[in-house]
């Protein structure tokens, strides 16, 4: 009897030996079969390295040359497969930024009008083709307006930027071109990416330590933790867990750790859903993102008063033009109401609406105080816009693209003919 019940026990074990070792390895395929089609499928992990190339400082920029739909950059920049033509996906110079080559310094002509753009993924015009990009619409549009001259545009933007980014491209490429016109098209990224880590510390910078420290947490806390990192199990859970109503939640009491006097020691502990449509008012009155928050929009604007300074070494005018979000976009359209919804971005909306908030009121400032200084707010074009113009929570569409090109081509037209007018004799 005795051996009757060890061959069955044995029996049993090995039954669940077997399935479970079959249960393993068939996770173990379906694993590797979910990443290979999560990489063919736009989202390619180990082509980042060959995209994002490191510049002097903390900056980055873009392998030089075309890059077709079939390239390491083409497949990055293509993941919305959304407005990129066949062929030439986008093109590089030959310092790593999207458009034509820089001119070299003193080079400029009489008769010649040169802009300069800098800012994150949205000055790049990420997923956008060549003819419908920020800086071509730019171009063509002023060029309009002066028949006579020559109109250049030159595209000194870099995925993911925050404003000290932009103020170092600004100071060691855009003064030695002698533009007449630096447009600083940004403001999303400083708000933004500052949720998860310090204002002085750059994207990519983030993620790298983001990556390392969880790689530490996983080598430590064992099986749970790599369990955690399976992107297949965590898919199914997302496919089979429905979808959060965010649009429709109310927005929950701050919790007490988030009070004024407490707020803001680190990044990522601030997050609050919110209500749509925004109620502006009550999210500028908050003070329990203080006073992280308010550090978040100071240090920006300490970065663009010193691009008013540094414009006015070269005689040029500084554009501040605090990009749109889809935050403050007061017509949803089906699309866009579906990106509301998505959790990931739902957390950091008010902590970056206020911080949008703030930056608009100095930026408002430092141009009453600066005369080289012109501000304008590029959100209110999109306030009566019901169709989907945003393709993500920031960047846009071919057709909100052209919306962008045609405000900013009206506010540099209007900076170029204060420039060109007689000074009134005293």
């Amino acid at each position: 009897m005795a051996q009757v019940r060890l061959k069955t026990l044995a029996v049993i074990a090995a039954i669940v030996a077997v399935s479970t070792l079959s249960s393993l390895g068939l996770l173990v395929i379906f694993e590797i079969a979910y990443r290979m089609v999560e990489a063919r499928a736009g989202y390619p992990k180990a082509d980042a390295l060959d995209v994002f190339r490191f510049k002097p400082y903390v900056m980055t920029a873009l392998p030089p040359g075309p890059a077709d739909k079939d390239s390491p950059l083409g497949r990055y920049f293509g993941i919305s497969k959304l407005d990129t033509n066949p062929g030439v996906a986008i093109q590089v110079n030959k310092q790593g930024f999207r458009g034509r080559e820089f001119p070299p310094p003193q080079s400029k002509t009489p008769g010649t009008i040169r802009l300069v753009i800098t800012g994150g993924s949205a000055a790049v015009s990420w997923n956008i083709d060549e003819k419908r990009a920020l800086d071509t619409l730019l171009a063509e549009r002023v060029q309009r307006e002066f028949p006579g001259k020559t109109v250049e545009v030159y595209n000194l933007a870099g995925a993911a930027w925050k404003s000290f980014q932009e103020l170092i491209a600004i100071q060691w490429l855009a003064l030695p071109m002698d533009p007449d016109v630096i447009i600083h098209f940004s403001g999303f990224n400083d708000s933004f990416h500052s949720y998860f880590w310090e204002p002085d510390i750059a994207y990519n910078a983030g993620l790298f330590e983001v990556l390392v420290q969880k790689e530490v947490v996983r080598l430590r806390s064992g099986a749970r933790e790599f369990l955690n990192d399976l992107r297949a199990l965590n898919a199914m859970k997302t496919w089979t867990q429905p979808e959060p109503p965010v649009l429709d939640r109310p927005a929950p009491s701050p919790p007490r750790s988030l009070a004024p006097q407490a707020a803001g020691a680190t990044p990522g502990k601030m997050a609050t859903l919110p209500n749509f449509p925004l109620d502006l008012d009550a999210i500028a009155a908050r003070s329990d993102f203080d006073p992280y928050g308010r550090r978040v929009a100071d240090y920006y604007l300490r970065n663009e008063a010193l691009m008013a300074r540094s414009a006015n070494l070269a005689g040029a005018t500084l554009i501040s033009a605090l990009q749109p979000s889809l935050y403050l976009k007061k017509a949803i359209g089906p699309r866009e109401e579906g990106m509301l919804r998505n959790p990931n971005y739902a957390e950091t909306v008010n902590f970056s609406v206020q911080n949008y908030l703030r930056i608009k009121a100095g930026l408002e400032r430092l141009a009453r105080d600066e005369p080289n200084v012109s501000f304008i707010d590029l959100s209110s074009p999109f306030d009566e816009i019901e169709g989907d113009v945003f393709h993500d929570n920031v960047h846009f569409s071919a057709e909100g693209y052209a919306v962008v090109a045609d405000r900013l081509a009206a506010k540099v037209v209007t900076v170029l003919q204060s420039r060109s007018a007689p000074s009134p004799r005293n």
